[in-house]
Order: C-alpha cells, then sequence, then structure tokens
C-alpha cells in the first residue's frame, strides 16, 4: 500500500523504560520532596491530563517551544507543589531528553523497517519537543530528522486538525502518496487525521500491518 507513513511517538514507537511517575517521585526526593510515590503519580496523572488532555487541546492556539517548555513547567508545579524548585525541574527536563531513557518497541521498529525496505517514506508525528529529535535519532537512525514532526515545531498539538495540515504542506512536493498515520491515541491518532483527510491506523493494527509488508529477502 503506497503511502507517506507518520508515526506517533511515546505509546507507538518509543516507551519509556521507567513509569514517568516512578521517575518523578525519585527525582522529586532528591529535590526534597516528602509525598510519597503514590501521591506523586495520582497528583502527575491528573496535571498531564489538565494540560495535555484532547479536550483541552482539541482548539488549541498556535505553539512554540517556550510555550510548550512552560507547559511542563506547569504540570511539574502541579505535582510538587510547594516542593517544586527550577533544579527540580531541569532535573526532569534533562531525563526525558536522554535516549538511553527509552526504548523502542519491537512491533513498530519491525513495521518501520519494512516500510523503509518497501521504499517508502516514514517519519513521526509527535505532541513532543525538540528534545525527541535527539531520542529519534539515537533510537532509529533510519529515520532522516526532517521526518521527526512534533507539535512545538509544527505549530499545533493534536488532536488540531491543523497539526496534520501543516506536515501534510511541509511534503507537498510528495502529495502524490497518501498521508498515513499509525499511533496509540484515537482521538489524536486516528480521528483527527481522518477528519484531515489523511488515512489513519491504530498502533493495535500495526500486526496487521506487517502481514501486508512481509520482509524481503537479503542476499
Amino acid at each position: 500500500m503506497e503511502g507517506n507513513y507518520f508515526f506517533d511517538a511515546v505509546g507507538t514507537v518509543i516507551e519509556l523504560r521507567s513509569k514517568v511517575e516512578r521517575v518523578y517521585a525519585t527525582v522529586g526526593q532528591r529535590w526534597g520532596n516528602q509525598q510519597s510515590p503514590d501521591t506523586v503519580g495520582a497528583r502527575w496523572r491528573s496535571a498531564f491530563a489538565k494540560h495535555f488532555g484532547s479536550s483541552t487541546l482539541a482548539y488549541s492556539q498556535p505553539i512554540d517551544e517556550e510555550g510548550e517548555c512552560q507547559r511542563w513547567q506547569k504540570i511539574v508545579q502541579e505535582t510538587f507543589a510547594a516542593a517544586y524548585s527550577p533544579g527540580l525541574f531541569e532535573e526532569l527536563w534533562t531525563y526525558f531528553a536522554r535516549p538511553e531513557n527509552w526504548r523502542v518497541l519491537p512491533d513498530a521498529k519491525e513495521l518501520i523497517e519494512r516500510l523503509d525496505q518497501a521504499g517508502l517514506p516514514v517519519g513521526i508525528a509527535s505532541n513532543f519537543d525538540q528534545r525527541l529529535v535527539g531520542i529519534i535519532t539515537a533510537l532509529l537512525p533510519g529515520i532522516s530528522t526532517d521526518r521527526i514532526c512534533y507539535s512545538s515545531r509544527i505549530g499545533f498539538l493534536k488532536p488540531d486538525v491543523r497539526f496534520y495540515k501543516k506536515i501534510e504542506s511541509n511534503f507537498a512536493d510528495e502529495s502524490t502518496r497518501k498521508f498515513v498515520m499509525i499511533g496509540d491515541h484515537f482521538a489524536n491518532d486516528v480521528e483527527s487525521p481522518r477528519r484531515a483527510g489523511w488515512w489513519s491506523y491504530s498502533r493495535y493494527d500495526i500486526g496487521t500491518l506487517l502481514d501486508r509488508f512481509p520482509r524481503q529477502p537479503t542476499d
């Protein structure tokens, strides 16, 4: 199936080696946080949903790198409350930028390799920031940096349809190929790209897609 394939990043192609809540709790303790790991986890999930929930982002205002950094600062502040400090935020920000703290999901890696083998372009389309470039470049070096598309670069957050329209316009010279999105979040990665005129698949369809792209024998 000819296409211009884009994958969501976190939860689709890559995942953290440790749970977010555990990382926050561990780092927080080093900066004097006395909350239990369970409390930290609950507060983080609440703050994340508040600032990254689909209902919040459906009609998002244009964003940039500074705005995304500030969004994460608010999440960290709301998670740790009085225990928050700039140093705590900086350590967390740096932790999630390090490729060694992430791993590639095997089925996604296999599909990416098969698409590449078939001569089909592959990219990333993620609600992330510039840290994603270093992560993907290290873990999936076959994906060129110009195809690592993240919200603070695109200017909009998923599920805003403008996120997908902007990516499409960036690759207008390849418009003869249908744009295809694969991701784990229904509103962000399946429903929204379809409204933009793309084909889309859940990351749980990767097995089916692997059947459509059998690995070719090598000499």
